[in-house]
């Protein structure tokens, strides 16, 4: 049995999705030995998108994990299906991606001094080292083209995402599933249908069709008799007074 676990939205402890989340979802069912992330994030903590990771360097110990991106993965999300094997990766056509280097977000206004300003711009340097030596050993990308990805932002087309080594493999499963079943239709002829059924489910039809062909011949013989009345000249609109 396969548990699917959806990673949607912002990645973070409060509101978002969380470490706690993903360990709730994963543990209420310990019998699972196939987990599948169905991934649509833009990112988030930084912190919280480190955590996810590890739990799943470590999960992986004892079950099968697989992701798939529906929509996006940006940012530390990719971080998080980083903790797979490349081929445990896949995407839709159409989905979309980004790195970017870490930044900070005032949550409130608040006073900085300049020593807390050289602080936070540390802290940001070590963080954005971190993440490149990620992607280093990660992506099939150069360090000259990680850099250039990570200062701009680049959006990341799922051909793109393929290319540098973020996922495995692109799914097309919609288009997939239409060439699976339509020459599967085609094979079945009205002429051999009768060989297609049951003899219950034969009968079932013939009493359909039979319903079909007696409303038909009531439908056209009151359209016939209106006819009739018409060109005879009756008229057959009915009114009403109150007297």
């Amino acid at each position: 049995m396969k548990l699917k676990v959806n990673i949607d939205g912002y990645i973070d402890k409060y509101g978002g999705f969380s470490l706690a989340q993903l360990k709730s979802i994963v543990e209420s069912d310990t019998s699972t030995e196939v987990i599948q992330l169905l991934i649509n994030s833009e990112g988030g903590d930084v912190v919280e998108g480190w955590a996810i990771h590890d739990y799943l360097l470590n999960l992986q110990k004892t079950k099968k994990v697989y992701a798939k991106v529906e929509g996006m993965v940006a940012s530390i999300t990719t971080i998080i299906v980083g903790a797979l094997p490349k081929e445990n990766v896949t995407s839709t056509k159409n989905s979309t991606g980004y790195i970017h280097n870490p930044y900070w977000m005032p949550k409130a206004p608040e006073p900085l001094e300049s020593k807390d300003l050289s602080r936070l711009a540390e802290s940001l340097e070590v963080e954005e080292k971190k993440i490149y030596d990620f992607y280093l050993t990660r992506l099939t990308a150069t360090a000259e083209e990680i850099k250039h990805l990570m200062q701009n932002a680049i959006k990341l087309t799922a051909e793109k995402m393929l290319e540098i080594g973020l996922i495995g493999s692109i799914e097309n499963s919609i288009t997939a599933s239409f060439r699976n079943q339509l020459p599967i239709k085609a094979q079945i002829k009205i002429e051999n249908m009768a060989t297609q059924f049951t003899d219950e489910q034969k009968s079932w039809i013939e009493k359909k069709f039979n319903n079909l062909k007696s409303m038909f011949s009531l439908l056209f013989c009151i359209i016939l008799f209106l006819k009739i009345m018409k060109l005879k000249g009756f008229n057959l609109s009915a009114s009403y007074h109150l007297t």
